[in-house]
Protein backbone atom coordinates (compact mmCIF):
# COMPACT_ATOMS: atom_id res chain seq x y z
CA UNK A 1 0.00 0.00 0.00
CA UNK A 2 1.56 3.26 -0.72
CA UNK A 3 1.76 5.97 1.71
CA UNK A 4 0.08 9.30 1.95
CA UNK A 5 2.91 12.44 1.86
CA UNK A 6 0.55 15.94 2.59
CA UNK A 7 1.81 19.00 0.11
CA UNK A 8 1.38 22.55 0.47
CA UNK A 9 3.04 25.63 -1.19
CA UNK A 10 0.99 25.07 -4.85
CA UNK A 11 -2.21 27.44 -5.92
CA UNK A 12 -4.42 24.91 -7.02
CA UNK A 13 -4.77 21.37 -6.40
CA UNK A 14 -3.29 20.02 -10.00
CA UNK A 15 -0.13 17.99 -9.44
CA UNK A 16 3.16 19.75 -10.46
CA UNK A 17 4.59 18.09 -13.46
CA UNK A 18 7.97 17.64 -11.57
CA UNK A 19 6.24 15.95 -8.83
CA UNK A 20 5.01 13.03 -11.44
CA UNK A 21 8.10 10.39 -10.31
CA UNK A 22 7.12 11.35 -6.58
CA UNK A 23 3.42 10.26 -7.21
CA UNK A 24 4.63 6.92 -8.82
CA UNK A 25 5.41 5.42 -5.38
CA UNK A 26 3.94 7.94 -2.93
CA UNK A 27 0.30 8.95 -2.85
CA UNK A 28 0.41 12.72 -2.48
CA UNK A 29 -2.50 15.09 -0.85
CA UNK A 30 -2.35 18.15 -2.57
CA UNK A 31 -3.71 21.58 -0.05
CA UNK A 32 -4.70 24.83 -1.12
CA UNK A 33 -5.71 28.17 0.88
CA UNK A 34 -8.95 27.31 -0.44
CA UNK A 35 -8.81 23.60 0.53
CA UNK A 36 -7.55 23.42 3.76
CA UNK A 37 -10.35 23.33 5.95
CA UNK A 38 -12.23 20.70 3.13
CA UNK A 39 -9.18 17.99 3.36
CA UNK A 40 -7.98 18.93 6.48
CA UNK A 41 -10.65 19.04 8.84
CA UNK A 42 -11.50 15.47 10.45
CA UNK A 43 -8.95 14.03 8.32
CA UNK A 44 -7.78 10.74 9.62
CA UNK A 45 -4.96 10.01 7.14
CA UNK A 46 -1.19 8.91 8.63
CA UNK A 47 0.88 11.08 6.66
CA UNK A 48 4.31 9.59 6.10
CA UNK A 49 5.51 13.26 5.00
CA UNK A 50 5.55 16.68 3.95
CA UNK A 51 6.79 18.61 0.84
CA UNK A 52 6.19 22.58 1.22
CA UNK A 53 6.54 23.85 -2.61
CA UNK A 54 6.97 26.83 -4.24
CA UNK A 55 4.52 27.97 -6.86
CA UNK A 56 6.35 29.60 -8.98
CA UNK A 57 3.16 30.94 -11.06
CA UNK A 58 3.00 33.78 -8.58
CA UNK A 59 5.46 36.38 -8.00
CA UNK A 60 5.32 37.25 -4.31
CA UNK A 61 3.96 33.30 -3.45
CA UNK A 62 5.34 33.32 0.15
CA UNK A 63 2.31 36.18 0.83
CA UNK A 64 -0.24 34.79 -1.64
CA UNK A 65 -0.24 30.95 -0.30
CA UNK A 66 2.03 31.14 3.22
CA UNK A 67 1.15 34.10 4.92
CA UNK A 68 -2.18 33.37 5.80
CA UNK A 69 -1.48 29.76 6.41
CA UNK A 70 -0.33 30.69 10.12
CA UNK A 71 -4.07 31.41 10.85
CA UNK A 72 -4.80 27.41 9.33
CA UNK A 73 -4.99 25.32 12.97
CA UNK A 74 -5.66 22.37 10.93
CA UNK A 75 -2.50 22.67 8.70
CA UNK A 76 -0.63 23.73 11.78
CA UNK A 77 -1.76 20.63 13.59
CA UNK A 78 -0.90 18.52 11.04
CA UNK A 79 2.54 19.95 10.46
CA UNK A 80 3.03 19.52 14.06
CA UNK A 81 2.33 15.82 14.12
CA UNK A 82 4.44 14.95 10.84
CA UNK A 83 7.35 16.39 12.63
CA UNK A 84 6.52 15.09 16.15
CA UNK A 85 6.58 11.42 14.41
CA UNK A 86 10.08 12.30 12.83
CA UNK A 87 8.62 12.14 9.61
CA UNK A 88 10.48 13.45 6.44
CA UNK A 89 9.99 17.35 5.32
CA UNK A 90 11.05 18.81 2.18
CA UNK A 91 10.66 22.35 2.15
CA UNK A 92 11.43 24.43 -1.19
CA UNK A 93 11.89 27.76 -2.42
CA UNK A 94 9.35 30.04 -0.08
CA UNK A 95 8.55 26.98 1.60
CA UNK A 96 12.05 27.34 3.57
CA UNK A 97 11.00 30.65 4.56
CA UNK A 98 8.03 28.89 5.81
CA UNK A 99 10.31 26.15 7.56
CA UNK A 100 11.83 28.42 9.26
CA UNK A 101 9.09 30.55 10.61
CA UNK A 102 7.69 27.13 11.77
CA UNK A 103 11.02 26.75 13.90
CA UNK A 104 10.83 30.39 15.26
CA UNK A 105 7.50 29.50 17.02
CA UNK A 106 5.68 31.12 13.88
CA UNK A 107 7.41 34.36 14.17
CA UNK A 108 7.10 35.71 10.73
CA UNK A 109 10.34 37.57 9.47
CA UNK A 110 10.56 40.51 7.03
CA UNK A 111 13.01 38.72 4.09
CA UNK A 112 14.80 40.89 1.74
CA UNK A 113 13.72 41.35 -1.67
CA UNK A 114 16.17 40.70 -4.25
CA UNK A 115 15.78 40.81 -7.97
CA UNK A 116 16.26 37.57 -10.22
CA UNK A 117 18.57 37.26 -12.88
CA UNK A 118 19.16 35.05 -15.81
CA UNK A 119 22.50 34.57 -13.83
CA UNK A 120 24.34 31.46 -12.03
CA UNK A 121 24.75 32.02 -8.35
CA UNK A 122 27.65 30.28 -6.88
CA UNK A 123 26.84 28.26 -3.65
CA UNK A 124 28.60 25.93 -1.00
CA UNK A 125 27.34 22.89 0.43
CA UNK A 126 28.84 22.22 3.63
CA UNK A 127 30.46 18.90 3.44
CA UNK A 128 29.15 17.69 7.47
CA UNK A 129 26.03 18.59 6.73
CA UNK A 130 22.67 16.15 5.89
CA UNK A 131 22.61 17.20 2.24
CA UNK A 132 26.12 16.57 1.39
CA UNK A 133 25.71 12.82 2.69
CA UNK A 134 22.52 12.41 1.18
CA UNK A 135 24.21 13.52 -2.50
CA UNK A 136 27.44 11.92 -1.80
CA UNK A 137 29.09 15.35 -2.20
CA UNK A 138 29.95 19.00 -0.31
CA UNK A 139 31.49 21.60 -2.09
CA UNK A 140 30.74 24.14 -4.40
CA UNK A 141 27.93 24.67 -7.06
CA UNK A 142 25.96 26.86 -8.99
CA UNK A 143 22.33 27.43 -9.44
CA UNK A 144 19.38 29.19 -10.87
CA UNK A 145 18.90 33.04 -9.56
CA UNK A 146 15.04 32.26 -9.15
CA UNK A 147 13.86 33.15 -5.74
CA UNK A 148 12.89 36.95 -5.02
CA UNK A 149 14.10 37.04 -1.03
CA UNK A 150 16.98 36.47 1.04
CA UNK A 151 17.47 34.93 4.26
CA UNK A 152 20.24 36.24 6.13
CA UNK A 153 22.07 33.67 8.37
CA UNK A 154 20.64 35.84 12.00
CA UNK A 155 16.98 35.23 10.73
CA UNK A 156 17.56 31.11 10.63
CA UNK A 157 16.03 29.41 13.51
CA UNK A 158 18.31 28.39 16.26
CA UNK A 159 16.70 25.02 15.73
CA UNK A 160 18.06 24.88 12.65
CA UNK A 161 21.53 24.64 11.17
CA UNK A 162 23.12 26.33 7.53
CA UNK A 163 23.93 23.77 5.03
CA UNK A 164 24.15 25.67 2.05
CA UNK A 165 24.91 29.82 1.80
CA UNK A 166 25.96 31.82 -1.26
CA UNK A 167 29.43 32.88 -1.79
CA UNK A 168 29.98 36.33 -1.65
CA UNK A 169 26.38 37.80 0.27
CA UNK A 170 26.17 34.67 2.72
CA UNK A 171 23.00 34.37 2.31
CA UNK A 172 21.32 31.10 3.12
CA UNK A 173 20.33 28.48 0.31
CA UNK A 174 19.92 25.45 2.85
CA UNK A 175 18.67 24.66 6.01
CA UNK A 176 18.31 21.31 8.46
CA UNK A 177 16.71 20.72 11.42
CA UNK A 178 18.75 19.48 14.18
CA UNK A 179 15.94 17.59 16.10
CA UNK A 180 14.71 15.73 13.50
CA UNK A 181 16.31 12.70 11.07
CA UNK A 182 15.13 14.26 7.96
CA UNK A 183 14.13 17.50 7.85
CA UNK A 184 15.56 19.78 4.70
CA UNK A 185 15.11 22.99 2.63
CA UNK A 186 16.72 24.94 0.00
CA UNK A 187 16.22 28.39 -2.01
CA UNK A 188 16.80 25.99 -4.99
CA UNK A 189 14.49 23.57 -6.33
CA UNK A 190 16.02 19.90 -6.51
CA UNK A 191 13.63 18.25 -8.19
CA UNK A 192 14.68 20.84 -11.70
CA UNK A 193 17.68 23.46 -10.21
CA UNK A 194 21.47 22.77 -10.76
CA UNK A 195 23.40 20.10 -11.29
CA UNK A 196 21.96 16.39 -11.53
CA UNK A 197 23.38 15.50 -8.28
CA UNK A 198 20.67 17.54 -5.88
CA UNK A 199 18.30 14.38 -7.35
CA UNK A 200 19.16 12.43 -5.32
CA UNK A 201 17.51 14.55 -2.74
CA UNK A 202 14.50 13.72 -3.72
CA UNK A 203 15.62 10.08 -3.53
CA UNK A 204 16.23 10.39 -0.06
CA UNK A 205 12.98 11.85 0.90
CA UNK A 206 10.86 8.96 -1.12
CA UNK A 207 13.28 6.21 0.45
CA UNK A 208 12.59 8.10 4.00
CA UNK A 209 8.53 8.64 3.10
CA UNK A 210 7.66 4.94 2.35
CA UNK A 211 9.95 3.65 5.56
Amino acid sequence: MKKNVLVFGVSDSETPKYLEKVSETINLTIITNDSIHQNLSNNETVFSGMLLLDDTSKVDNYNYIYTNSYNFTELQSQINTILNNNRPVLAIGQGMYFLNDLFNKNAKQIYDEIKTSDDLLDIFISPGSKTAAIIGSGGFFKIPNSVPHSMKEFQRSKDLITSVYELGTGYVHGIESTLHDWVLGYQFNPFIDGPSIVRALIDGFIERAVQ
